[in-house]
């Protein structure tokens, strides 16, 4: 082979070596390992040209721990002091009040009318929505918390405050949300500012431009905010953007899982965070400086990569150390300086640690060719010479996840206890393996029908089988599924019978209770042993409810609450309005009943019982059993009757039934 065929060859393998080694590079580019690391040159951008200060009249007013000391209110605070915040910063002049407080559920009616009414005066208000997203076996779940609808109704706009962060836990992009906070104060804002110009159409591609470290913005204690004019002068709020929200060491009662802090490209540096109110302050500025980032595109990357690549291969024709090292630091040292004007002058991020991996590995592959070619050339000379390649060095990375804490939060569930009738007198006789297969068979039925109704089995004790509905998949029909599966649990005891014969078991029957009410759901227990489960009046209830079955010789019996959900209410029958054991307040009970004769006969009997007419009653009841003689609502009732009349009731009397057994 002449010298100008080596030169051809030269430069063609030259040539595969830099499209080897471009290919590479910017596939691995594309990994979240990669770009973990290419944000690091992000972050140091970011801190080395933050401006320091906004341009815009932006002010936070932080909930932190001098207000908390100051006003001596517990977390949440009453919502009548978020109503004298929004009037003071609405008598200041403020151009916008949007409270990065989440107001999803109604406290007292006297402190939620009063932000009702500021949040009316005032016409400019944003409030706080958020999403949350759940893993569970059966899916993504998504659940949304937005302002309760009174407040929207008042004129309150509901923004998502949800923030994005990168594989790393660092905020760095706008969240993808439509509906987000700071897209609300915005569009607030032009309502009042027709000239206002920023751009709504940012979303994950875009990259936040910090204005700089936590605290860049101005703030204002809480409990200052209050008293504008006296510690505060009003011209700090006037013509403001005010954001109100949790500052980073907000006292310790708000509780660890809700303290809103972020880390940014700045904590490396400062080692705080930020908190999250002064995330959304610095969307809004990106938003109308129009000074957020953009990622040069693949397509650009790519030709800058390319252009190191070929620059590393041809310039220095033969391998030098250090003149190679030289020429490829050189190609270096210009893609960062065009990476750093870019990010200061045209709001562009070229990342350039892909031209630095691209400059080393074609260095290596270089310094490689010719530490091989030596060591062949040796080898001519010493046979006994032996060469060996190094291999190559694969890091991997480890993930930790997030343990699960105990908690829990308010909802309105429904709640429904059912357990076997007369189990313990049917158990006696049986060998242990015989009550195991019994009980397995029932809650293998009954789970299926839960589960087949969206309903959630919180467990079992003993023969009870605990369900609800509306947690942890929200469920806005929640008490007619609870419903419809209650009454397929009983219409499958003729089923579950037949099987149990087949297999010389007793009969069984199922007793069901149901109530819906505001209930507390979550992770109950312990930091080393917890269980999801809901506690609270509405469970005790329903457990009661299941007990009262045995009282009138139903089969099914729910509350008042659950029957007012219902598509159809007619065809349920009314049984007594009773107050249970532990329980001030009564309720009214009913049981389905398709027999709409039955429904009515029932409802006439049950007020002329309550309005002391007896024989009239006990007439009505009579004409029930005519037609149903083994009707054990009618024959409760007239003995109820029997008894009142031999000692009438107490003046006050309603025909509520105090029941004092569980």
């Amino acid at each position: 082979m002449n010298i100008f065929s080596k030169l051809r060859l030269g430069k063609f393998l030259a040539l595969l070596v830099a499209l080897a080694v471009w290919m590479i590079v910017l596939a691995a580019s594309e990994s979240r390992f990669w770009k973990a690391l290419e944000f690091r040159g992000f972050d140091w951008l970011t801190v080395h040209t933050a401006p320091g200060e906004s341009r815009l009249p932006i002010v936070i007013v932080g909930i932190d721990d001098a207000s908390m000391a100051q006003l001596n209110e517990r977390w949440p605070w009453p919502r009548r002091l978020h109503a004298r915040l929004v009037e003071a910063l609405h008598d200041a002049g403020a151009a916008v009040i949007a409270m990065d407080v989440i107001f999803d559920h109604p406290t007292t009616p006297r402190d939620d009318a009063a932000l009702e009414r500021a949040v009316a005066r005032a016409g400019n208000v944003v409030l706080a929505a958020s999403r949350f997203r759940q893993e569970t076996p059966q899916g993504t779940l998504w659940s949304r918390f937005d302002p309760i609808p009174s407040l929207v109704r008042a004129g309150a706009k509901p923004g998502l405050v949800n923030i994005e962060f990168e594989s790393d836990q660092v905020v760095r992009r706008f969240p993808e949300a439509g509906e987000s906070f700071w897209k609300e104060v915005l569009f607030r804002v032009r309502e009042t500012v027709p000239t206002l110009e920023f751009d709504p159409g940012l979303k994950e591609d875009n990259l936040i431009r910090f204005v700089g470290p936590d605290h860049s913005f101005p703030y204002v204690s809480y409990y200052q905010a209050l008293e504008v004019g006296k510690s505060v002068p009003k011209e700090v709020f006037e013509n403001a953007l005010v954001l109100v929200g949790r500052e980073t060491q907000a006292a310790s009662d708000i509780g660890a899982a809700q303290v809103d802090v972020f880390a940014t490209p700045f904590t490396t540096t400062t080692g705080r965070l930020t908190p999250g109110v002064e995330v959304l302050a610095t969307l809004i500025d990106n938003a109308v400086n129009r000074s957020s980032i953009r990622e040069v595109p693949l397509w650009g990357r790519a030709v800058v990569l390319l252009a190191v690549s070929c620059w590393c291969v041809f310039v220095p024709w033969r391998f030098r150390p250090v003149w190679s090292a030289l020429s490829a630091a050189l190609a270096c040292a210009a893609v960062a300086a065009a990476g750093a004007a870019l990010f200061m002058y045209s709001a562009w991020w070229l990342p350039v640690f892909s031209t630095l991996a691209a400059a080393a590995g074609i260095y290596a592959i270089q310094g490689s060719i010719a530490y091989v070619t030596e060591l062949r050339n040796k080898a001519r000379i010493r046979e006994a010479f032996s060469l060996f390649v190094p291999a190559a060095v694969a890091d991997s990375l480890a993930e930790q996840s997030t343990a699960l804490a105990p908690g829990g939060e308010e909802k309105e569930l429904t709640v429904l206890f059912t357990d076997l009738a007369g189990f313990t007198t049917s158990a006696e006789g049986l060998r242990p393996a015989q009550v195991a297969r019994l009980l397995n068979l029932y809650f293998e039925t009954m789970t299926d029908i839960v589960f087949r109704h969206k309903g959630t089995v919180q467990g079992y004790i003993g023969d009870a089988l605990m369900a609800f509905w509306g947690a942890p998949l929200p469920d806005a029909a929640h008490a007619a599924n609870a419903v419809v599966a209650a009454e397929e649990m009983v219409a499958a005891r003729d089923a579950i019978n037949r099987q149990l014969q087949a297999e010389g078991l007793p009969s069984v029957s199922t007793r069901v209770g149901i109530h819906t009410g505001l209930t507390i759901v979550g992770n109950i227990g312990s930091k080393v042993r917890f269980n999801y489960t809901a506690i609270g009046d509405t469970t005790n209830l329903a457990s009661r409810l299941e007990g009262l079955n045995k009282r009138y010789g139903t089969w099914l019996l729910l509350s008042g609450n659950t029957l007012a959900q219902q598509v159809d209410r007619s065809r349920f029958r009314r049984i007594e309005k009773v107050r249970v054991k532990g329980r001030e307040g009564s309720v009214e009970v009913f049981t389905p009943c398709d027999d709409r004769w039955l429904v009515e006969q029932g409802d006439k009997a049950i007020e002329l019982f309550r309005d002391r007419q007896w024989e009239a009653a006990d007439a009505v009841w009579r004409a029930v059993q005519a037609r149903y003689p083994d009707d054990p609502v009618a024959a409760y009732y007239r003995s109820r009757i029997a008894e009142l009349v031999a000692e009438p009731p107490a003046p006050g009397w309603d025909g509520t039934e105090s029941i004092s057994e569980k």
